[in-house]
């Protein structure tokens, strides 16, 4: 499968039977269900700047482009985290991720991992095994494209995508890890601001509301930008 601008993928196949995404993953990405036009084959358009409108057949054949396009867009990233997220860094990269590794057994992250797999409806199961697939198409079709050191993490299963999820949403910024682990009594001193408009202080009459969570632009706090239709999905986000 050639990358291009417009990019024709996945036919449909028996995965046992997915948000943020999910991707954050996925969970993040199906926030508004409604009647999208249906398409007859699945397409990723890029725009020009580098956001991907995924165009799904059916919502198991938008997941999986949507983990190809991630893939394509930060696979190394990618593999790394979920090599992080399986607590198995140190054994991969070395010993600088022992702290990590550490703290995502403790935290028993891979275990949490596979029981809320297993706890999801099996539609939703569907989708992460579908973007895990997509993920794993990808490297596989492009092996030149995807760093050595992090091959060692594929294939990539639906648990790691979870697993991911909650390494970096509820272990880290739902909760302050030391605080999990009991390990630090000081005082959390991390902020953020702001700001809530009413709306008969809009010029269009809706409320908004803006947050500065004050997040650095990379490893884990890179956040993705995706458009996924397929029929009854039409997201963005």
């Amino acid at each position: 499968m050639r990358i291009n601008s417009l990019l024709r993928v996945y036919k449909r196949k028996s995965i046992r039977v997915l948000p943020l995404i999910l991707s954050l993953i996925l969970v993040l990405f199906v926030g508004s269900r409604t009647v999208a036009v249906p398409t007859k084959s699945t397409e990723i358009l890029w725009d020009t700047y580098g956001v991907p409108h995924i165009y799904g057949k059916d919502d198991q054949s938008a997941f999986y482009a949507f983990g190809w396009a991630q893939m394509q867009s930060h696979g190394d990233l990618l593999l790394r985290l979920y090599g992080q997220a399986r607590g198995r860094a140190a054994e991969y990269w070395g010993e600088e991720y022992l702290e990590s590794d550490r703290w995502v057994q403790t935290a028993g992250v891979p275990e949490r991992a596979s029981s809320w797999y297993k706890a999801q409806s099996p539609t939703f199961r569907s989708y992460l095994d579908a973007f895990a697939t997509g993920i794993n198409a990808y490297a596989k079709q492009n092996p030149k494209l995807i760093d050595d050191q992090v091959k060692v993490v594929l294939p990539v299963k639906a648990e790691d995508v979870m697993a991911h999820l909650h390494r970096v949403l509820n272990f880290t910024f739902v909760v302050n890890p030391e605080q999990v682990l009991d390990l630090s009594k000081q005082k959390l001193q991390a902020g953020s601001n702001g700001w809530a408009i009413a709306p008969s202080h809009s010029a269009n009459g809706n409320a908004m509301l803006l947050a500065n969570p004050h997040l650095p632009w990379s490893d884990l706090f890179l956040w993705y930008e995706a458009q996924i239709t397929a029929p009854g999905i039409d997201a963005y986000g």
